[in-house]
């Protein structure tokens, strides 16, 4: 064929040639746009967690507040400052639960370790409680922690709707992940009601487990109210959003009921930076199984994050046990147990009254009105074996 009867493109061809063009330029604007809009909506939820912990702390702060004017005899239901803290923590704890529906369970737990560094600041600034070496040791490692945690975490890419909620549900993974769970908890409680065993390990890994499950309750339900409200109100017309706004309240109880066995049996020094561990652990697990948040993160990143995560349980560890922490390799237990034995004690004058009021069936008063000199004692006794 010769080059002149070559037929001519058609203008039909210029038109699919700029199509594609445009939908390749389109496909990309819309890729941006989904980026920018996936960090946004992260950022809401990091600043959600962040500020609810902090509003925590503060409750906390007005609440001992109240404690400390009223004294062990007052009563703090009358207390305009204890009701305060009350509402500010009912505030804080709702700033938490809205941001599970913006970023990833797996980062929204980590993150309550900012209302340990909180308490401290708030404490030293407001208290006017004293800062030790090792609460600044604390503090630098959750700050560190938590850079890392944000840096380095998941993003949340899917709008969880309640169709993609079904999907989750019957994912044999997700299927898997609770038969497990059966049976570590048929375990726990086994040891725990059949053979009255109430370590608080335990105790703890029992709350954790429900926990796994108060997080994807509560993520869905965040969700789907945020979809609602940006969408309309049929996502939370479905039955599964009902389903797991039943689930929420009733895990939530059962893991107040072991939480405060734990904290009766045990000290709240230990209790804390353990359930704190195990809690952000179930989260991240149950965020990666059910919510797969993980998915295509390369290894490095979720080694960051886990990493972040390491420094913030060694923050949390350090701030609740205090000088306990050093008391092996330096004096720093020491004077701080010296300081609480010498402020924290007791009227001896009250000493004959415990005494004189017991009869009979007051021994367990007479108890209880002994205890502070018999933690005396045992101050003593331990200071004197590590002067040793």
């Amino acid at each position: 064929m010769d080059r002149t009867t070559w037929p001519a493109p058609t203008t039909g061809n210029l038109d699919n040639v700029e199509f594609g063009k445009s939908a390749a330029n389109l496909t990309h604007e819309n890729g941006t746009t989904s980026h920018v809009w996936d960090a946004k909506k992260q950022a809401v939820g990091i600043s959600l967690a962040v500020s609810g912990n902090i509003m925590i702390s503060l409750a906390l702060s007005v609440q001992k507040y109240a404690h400390n004017r009223l004294g062990d005899e007052g009563k703090y239901c009358l207390d305009k400052y204890w009701w305060l803290g009350m509402t500010m923590m009912g505030i804080g704890e709702f700033g938490n639960f809205m941001a599970y529906g913006f970023a990833p369970a797996s980062l929204v737990a980590p993150l309550g370790s900012v209302a340990v560094l909180s308490n401290v600041l708030i404490a030293f600034i407001f208290l006017k409680e004293r800062v030790t070496p090792h609460s600044v040791v604390g503090v630098t490692f959750i700050v560190i922690g938590s850079i890392f945690l944000v840096s380095f975490a998941a993003v949340d890419t899917v709008s969880l709707t309640a169709e993609k909620l079904y999907c989750l549900l019957k994912a044999w993974s997700f299927l898997l992940y609770i038969a497990l769970e059966a049976v570590a908890l048929g375990i726990l409680l086994y040891l725990l009601y059949a053979k009255g065993i109430e370590h608080m390990v335990v105790l703890l890994l029992v709350v954790a487990l429900i926990a796994s499950v108060t997080i994807i309750a509560a993520k869905a339900v965040s969700s789907l109210f945020s979809e609602a409200i940006a969408n309309g109100v049929h996502e939370i017309l479905n039955p599964v959003f009902w389903i797991m706004l039943f689930v929420l309240p009733i895990t939530t109880a059962i893991q107040i009921r072991f939480l405060n066995r734990a904290m009766q049996l045990y000290n709240v020094s230990d209790v804390v930076p353990i359930n704190f561990i195990f809690f952000t652990v179930s989260a991240i697990l149950a965020g990666s199984v059910f919510y797969q948040e993980f998915l295509g993160v390369p290894f490095l990143e979720v080694f960051m994050f886990l990493f972040g995560c390491t420094l913030s349980f060694i923050g949390v560890y350090i701030i609740s046990h205090k000088g306990k922490t050093f008391g092996k390799c330096g004096c720093l237990a020491k004077d701080e147990d010296e300081e609480l034995l010498v402020t924290d004690k007791p009227d001896h004058s009250k000493l004959s009254d415990a005494a004189g009021t017991s009869t009979g069936g007051g021994d367990r008063n007479l108890f209880s009105k002994l205890a502070p000199y018999r933690r005396d004692a045992e101050l003593a006794a331990d200071i004197a074996a590590r002067s040793d």
